[in-house]
């Protein structure tokens, strides 16, 4: 369940989708910064610096939007309970402006600061010491009873208990109870990122414990974490917030880090995948492997049949033969079939119920690190096995699937086992800075304890950059710049260039520079363009001006 208000004029300090009101408008016209000047911008209006002249300015903007309406505090209580059960809808899109104070208590309703018994009778910064844990317990078990025996939670459990997973709970639950670490794996779908943590929250509750039991889930990506947390909730009944908010190639990797942890895996799919290779598709579509049909002759045909503007026929075959398959499945109750298309982001953790059919291409973009030369690259690179089953592991939730792999089989075999560790090929400067700002005393002495530790000199490489752009003293602690870097989720010198933007008012073409280096050179040369683009003006060449000229058109 979500909650989304609407951008209003003088609103909430968040604006929950807009911006907050009172700043001066994009561009480079500000006033001057520094020095004896006056802080006046270029009209003579007082600068955006000035804490007068921004209250002056926020009260002539609240002035000039739509007046406030006063939030009726349990009407919308009463919303957010009835959309918590609701089968036939996830979100509420509040386009009302109930100001700043209406819009904080709508934010403290959605996360569930109010949304229980036992938390309307804890005042805020109370903490357990002071409450009655019995009496709590007792309260929480009974919340998640009556939780249990609504409709929407009742659906879901039927689909719960078909996962693997939940043919292991007792053995599971058992081996939590009786060591400090155990490691968890199993195949992709079969439960163990959802369904562990809520069997051991569950057997706490009604076993009278849940006052003192914390459970902390994480995982790799952000977009990862919300999903595995909404799935969560919704299958417990909860809203998402305080309450409910190990694949199984490094399972031996994390049982020997724990001094030879228990392991347990989970076995089995919720239904099966049939795997198809480029040589099994085009057998399938009759097309003669190996021939030389239409001129086809390995990567340098492609790419004359690119120029020449004709279909490759191997590409002709493959495609022919997934529309068929897709064209002999069922289309949904909407009458619409979902196509969905997706980086490598979602091959772990990201699940969406009724993918049937999965087209592997096998390669991924990959971020590699220099160390010697101190240089970062990104470039496609094949996918690892791990990798490859995890994409497979897309179809397959609700009823049998298909994944095609746009590659021979034996390149597969060909393939790593797992992927390299992101610690031992990306730039280190990010991960350091956070790992600082958690108050570490020796960066290398911390990295040292990971899984696989990275190398010394590309940790020596990190520190060194920090303390080039001035985040890092000699003595390598924080300095302000670098406060406000760990709180930036970007390179470091990205965001140092974003602040100091912000400060001599061209946060706008920064921020366009800033997109444009996150992500590959905006500027490609088609083979069959070259004359064209030869002839381009230079001010198009690849560098920080012309990403934001072109963004600007």
């Amino acid at each position: 369940m979500s909650v989304v208000a609407g951008a209003t004029p003088g609103g909430s300090k968040s604006q929950w989708r807009g911006r907050r009101a009172g700043g001066p408008g994009r561009g480079c016209a500000g006033g001057r910064v520094g020095g004896g000047g006056s802080g006046r911008s270029r009209g003579g209006e007082q600068g955006w610096w000035d804490p007068v002249w921004r209250a002056e300015k926020l009260k002539q903007l609240q002035a000039e939007g739509p007046k406030e309406e006063v939030l009726d505090e349990n009407e919308w209580w009463a919303k957010l309970e009835k959309l918590k059960v609701a089968l036939d809808q996830q979100e509420v899109v509040i386009k009302r402006n109930f100001g700043r104070n209406g819009a904080d208590i709508l934010e403290d309703l959605h996360t569930g600061l109010r949304r229980s018994r036992w938390e309307q009778a804890t005042p805020q910064g109370q903490t357990l010491s002071g409450v009655d844990k019995e009496k709590l317990n007792v309260e929480l078990r009974d919340n998640q009873r009556q939780l249990k025996a609504s409709g929407a939670v009742k659906a879901l459990e039927l689909f719960r208990k078909k996962l693997p997973a939940f043919q292991m709970k007792s053995e599971l639950l058992e081996a939590v109870e009786n060591n400090q670490v155990i490691v968890v794996s199993g195949e992709t779908g079969c439960g163990k990122t959802a369904q562990l943590p809520q069997f051991v929250l569950e057997e706490e509750i009604e076993a009278g414990r849940d006052s003192e039991c914390n459970i902390i889930c994480t995982q790799p990506r952000r977009i990862s974490a919300t999903s595995v947390a909404a799935r969560v909730a919704a299958e417990s009944g909860e809203c998402i917030g305080p309450i409910r908010g190990l694949p199984d190639p490094f399972g031996k990797l994390f049982s020997r880090y724990f001094g030879g942890a228990p392991t347990k895996h989970i076995p089995g799919f919720t239904h099966p995948v049939k795997e198809l290779f480029l040589e099994d598709v085009l057998e399938l579509a009759h097309f003669p492997v190996g021939s030389d049909q239409g001129g086809y002759n390995g990567h340098g045909g492609r790419r004359r049949k690119a120029q020449e503007k004709v279909q490759d026929p191997v590409l002709e075959a493959f495609e022919a033969r997934i529309l068929a398959d897709l064209n002999a499945s069922p289309v949904g109750l909407s009458g619409c079939r979902k196509i969905v298309l997706s980086t490598n982001i979602a091959e772990t953790s990201i699940t969406i119920d009724d993918v049937v059919h999965v087209i592997d291409c096998g390669k991924a973009k990959e971020t590699s690190y220099d160390t010697l030369n101190k240089l970062t690259c990104s470039t496609p690179t094949w996918i690892s096995k791990a990798s490859a089953n995890h994409r497979r592991g897309r179809a397959g939730r609700v009823q049998p699937g298909v994944c095609y792999h746009v590659y021979p089989r034996l390149v597969y075999d060909s393939k790593l086992r797992y992927q390299l560790s992101e610690m031992l090929r990306t730039p280190l400067q990010e991960l350091c800075l956070q790992i600082k700002s958690l108050q570490q005393d020796s960066i290398v002495s911390f990295l040292s304890k990971a899984l696989e530790p990275p190398e010394v000199l590309a940790v020596q490489n990190a520190i060194d950059l920090l303390k080039a752009i001035g985040a890092w003293t000699r003595k390598e602690d924080l300095t302000p710049l670098g406060c406000h870097l760990a709180k930036l989720p970007v390179d470091p010198k990205v965001g140092k260039m974003l602040l100091m933007e912000a400060v001599f008012q061209c946060l706008g073409p920064a921020l366009t520079i800033a997109a444009g280096l996150a992500q590959r050179d905006p500027f490609v040369l088609p083979l069959e363009h070259k004359e064209e683009a030869d002839e381009t003006p230079t001010i198009f060449c690849c560098d920080h001006i012309a990403l934001h000229k072109a963004f600007e058109g």
